[in-house]
């Protein structure tokens, strides 16, 4: 790989230069102080840069990484011989890709200078999975929006539909004339849904283990940040859709799990998602901790206008698994709350094109 090194002593620095040549890395460079080193850096390019602290001068290591990852996006490892807590402290508020403590060995630098430029590699990679994934659903984003709207219109006025239909104070030609009136809404939001579906129509095949990895990448660290293990089996297979729907049908059902968890407050808490192959019928298994949803509830789970919030021990179920129904019907895909499993658990069938 492209090394650049910053180090204002010169026996260390064409020490560490011999051993990186070594082992077939190119060093591109040798800088012993702030100027030198940002010249280089714009100059060559490198991949990693291995970068001394203490430069003998006003401005010191911290400044030239500070300054390259304001412009740009490099592996860099620090070296200095200061374990001081404060030192310390400013070193990992930074958040290098490595450390190195002076007197430097060859075996560490060179497991540093791999190790470092290896994990930051993986992470580009992931933040432009992530990065594209963004940009794939920002593109959808619009007619998310319009249906999401939609929705909330609809609710609003099929309740007034209903008590307008009981409203004992009103004659019956002004009753009939409202609802006349509220129908006409009902049927121009229903016109507009319909347009806004024929006008998203990217669906296509997407691979199994490639949404997983999404699903993954998107709901990972909020499991994490509530201590609950996230398992995603993918299976070698295709399903048909547009992945950004897919993904929030999916991020919603973790979502309602990580928000039941949390009000129950399990120990040992786990979601798993496994998707599975069942005479041709490929299905996905949305399963958590927990004990399943109260039998009153369960027939009214995917209605348009109910919610368990606040109702239940399971809250976050209700509009989302409307919507998540709806999402999946239009591919003619099918999702079921499984009664006989000991854990709460939604099935989604997917429909074999």
């Amino acid at each position: 790989m492209r090394v650049l090194i910053v180090e204002d002593e010169l026996i260390i620095a064409e020490y560490i230069k011999g051993v990186l040549e070594d082992e077939g890395h190119e060093v591109l460079s040798v800088a012993r102080n702030y100027s030198e080193a940002l010249d280089s850096f714009q100059k060559n390019n490198p991949n990693i840069v291995l970068l001394d602290i203490n430069l003998g001068e006003e401005k010191n290591g911290f400044h030239v990484a500070k300054k390259i990852q304001e412009s740009s996006n490099t592996a860099i490892v620090l070296v200095s011989g200061n374990t001081t807590k404060e030192f310390i402290d400013e070193a990992k508020a930074l958040n290098p890709n490595g450390f190195l403590s002076k007197p430097v060995k060859a075996i560490d630098l060179v497991l540093a200078v791999e190790l470092a430029y290896n994990s930051f590699v993986k992470n580009s990679q992931m933040n432009n999975e992530i990065a594209s994934l963004v940009s794939s659903s920002q593109q959808n984003e619009q007619s998310y929006l319009l249906r999401s709207f939609i929705h909330d219109m609809m609710n609003p006025i099929s309740s007034l539909k209903h008590q307008v239909s009981r409203a004992s104070s009103l004659n019956e030609e002004d009753r009939d004339g409202l609802k006349n009136k509220v129908n006409l809404v009902i049927d121009i939001l229903k016109s507009f849904r319909e347009i806004v579906k024929k006008q998203d129509s990217r669906a296509q095949k997407i691979s199994i283990p490639n949404l997983c990895k999404k699903i993954d990448l998107i709901n990972r660290y909020q499991c994490l940040s509530q201590e609950i293990e996230l398992i995603i089996s993918p299976l070698d297979e295709e399903v048909y859709g547009i992945e950004s729907e897919l993904l929030r049908v999916f991020s919603n059902l973790i979502n309602n799990s990580v928000e039941a968890i949390e009000v129950s407050k399990a120990k040992d808490a786990w979601i798993e998602i496994a998707f599975i192959k069942v005479e041709d019928q490929i299905k996905a298994m949305v399963t958590d901790s927990g004990e399943g949803i109260q039998e009153d509830y369960r027939e009214k789970l995917f209605t348009e206008s109910f919610s368990t919030k606040g109702i239940t021990d399971h809250s976050g179920a209700g509009l989302g698994l409307y919507s998540a129904r709806e999402s999946l019907r239009r591919y003619r895909h099918e999702i079921s709350y499984n009664e006989n499993s000991k854990n709460t658990q939604f099935v989604i069938e997917f429909y074999e094109r």
